[in-house]
């Protein structure tokens, strides 16, 4: 009898060690399977565009899942660079396996850029260019084109409506120093000199990523030359809105062509009632996406272009019911 339970219990050890072997190996081989962390910084939560930016990338976050983790992070307004820089800088010290970054500065952001690949983590710029090319991929609209875009619809527009080519054109931006910004303002305004020379081009006018700057701008450009005036680019959403508001609160449409990038909610009612003619609309939630998925590609072995072209579409009251065009401006229906 003794030998017997010794000899059962010599069996049950046995099993148990062999049974804890096995447990051990499968949780070695489940450990393998590496959550990758991924995190993309936006320019800011203020404006539609970023907004839309994020979605995308939880979008591939959703799909990702079990593979790697998609952290959107953003600085409140996109005007706050040194708030953008100082959320990168704490990202860091977390050691993220890949940053997705839409710069709020041109320059400011490549000693963050170049410390997070000297780390070995994967960079992918969104949006706007830096003033480097330290870094992975590069996903973004053709940023000069749009601006050349938004120009010839806007001289279309005033030669189907008889108007002489001769007079001012203003521009309503949303901030200096951001590279995508000035090459939508830039291609615009080469392009209107190439168009029409007669046309004098007003010195653009800054708002600093606010409305209510972008509204009194507006007001004050179109005091300062109501006899001249021919039309006005709004090269944001933020601006566009308040292009539109002045006008409304001035009751002055149909005294000036308006042309503008981006598809917020303002942007789209303004389009419908006639108080915007064209806008150049670029796809932010298929950066937000592609941002991250890429990202993963990389980490995972697979190699992705360096720079990656998001496309654009010239949007009117004419095509705006096109299904292509409605999936642009209405990304989440």
């Amino acid at each position: 009898m003794k030998k017997w339970k010794l000899a059962a219990l010599i069996g049950m050890i046995m099993t148990g060690t062999i049974l804890a072997g096995f447990g051990s190996y499968a949780s070695e081989d489940e450990s393998e399977a590496e959550i990758y962390d991924i995190v993309v910084v936006i320019q800011g939560q203020d404006g539609e565009f970023w907004q839309t930016v994020s979605l995308g990338a939880q979008a591939a976050g959703e799909e990702l899942e079990g593979k790697a983790t998609v952290d959107v992070q953003g600085a409140s307004s996109s005007s706050d660079f040194e708030g953008q820089l100082s959320l990168i800088e704490n990202i860091l010290t977390t050691s993220p396996d890949a940053l997705v970054i839409g710069p709020a500065s041109t320059s400011g952001i490549v000693s963050v850029v170049d410390e997070a690949m000297e780390s070995g983590i994967k960079v992918t710029i969104i949006d706007s260019a830096i003033d480097s090319d330290n870094y992975d991929s590069y996903i973004a609209t053709d940023n000069y084109a749009a601006g050349q875009s938004a120009a010839e619809a806007m001289i279309e527009k005033l030669e189907a409506d008889g108007t002489e080519l001769v007079g001012t054109v203003g521009v309503i931006s949303p901030i200096s120093g951001v590279q995508s910004v000035a090459d939508r303002d830039n291609g615009f305004m080469d392009r209107i000199a190439e168009l029409a020379p007669d046309i004098e081009i007003l010195p653009v006018v800054y708002c600093d990523g606010d409305m209510a700057n972008a509204l009194s701008g507006t007001q004050d450009m179109y005091l300062a030359n109501q006899d001249t005036l021919l039309g006005i680019f709004a090269s944001a959403d933020g601006t566009a809105g308040g292009v539109v508001s002045a006008i409304e609160e001035s009751g002055i449409q149909g005294e000036f062509v308006v042309t503008a990038i981006d598809a917020s909610d303002a942007e789209i009612e303004a389009l419908e009632n006639g108080i915007i003619y064209a806008l150049v609309v670029q796809d932010p939630y298929n950066m937000g996406y592609l941002g991250a998925i890429n990202s993963y590609k990389m980490l995972t072995g697979e190699s992705v272009d360096k720079d990656v072209a998001s496309a654009t579409a010239l949007i009117t009251q004419e095509n705006m019911d096109e299904e292509e065009n409605q999936k642009l401006l209405f990304p989440l229906d």
